[in-house]
């Protein structure tokens, strides 16, 4: 009953992800342009492209809810560097390779102006 509950939970949380970018009123768009790798005990780099317009966006706040998509490791949250030209980039010690769920925030000033949920793949490292 748990485990389905869990799931529910779950679900639940992803459709609301899901209708709140879908309601978003900025084009401002999120992509993953570099996925990060497992190795056990290490920090695994990401990192997004932000256009609007099929433009590159810099100077926004980016932040991310990292969680697996079908096996519950809790949630991992990360704050990232704009490296310029729409780039940003950062670190999380992501439990294993597999799909994952990020729900990408973007504020300005402080104040959120754009959420947008992506799904994506962290690889399998060298087992050392």
């Amino acid at each position: 009953m748990e485990k389905i509950r869990k799931s529910a939970g779950k679900l639940l949380l992803f459709t609301l992800l899901l209708v709140l970018a879908a309601c978003n009123s900025s084009a401002l768009e999120v992509s993953v342009i570099e996925q990060p790798v497992y190795e056990k005990g290490e920090y695994g780099v990401i990192t997004f492209e932000v256009l609007e317009s099929g433009q590159p966006v810099s100077g926004l706040e980016i932040s991310a809810l990292f969680e697996m998509n079908r096996m519950d490791h809790g949630h991992i949250e990360a704050v990232f560097t704009d490296s310029g030209d729409g780039v940003y980039t950062g670190e999380a010690a992501f439990a294993m390779s597999g799909e994952w769920i990020a729900s990408v925030t973007a504020s300005e000033g402080g104040n959120e102006i754009w959420t947008e949920t992506v799904i994506f793949e962290v690889g399998e490292g060298n087992e050392h």
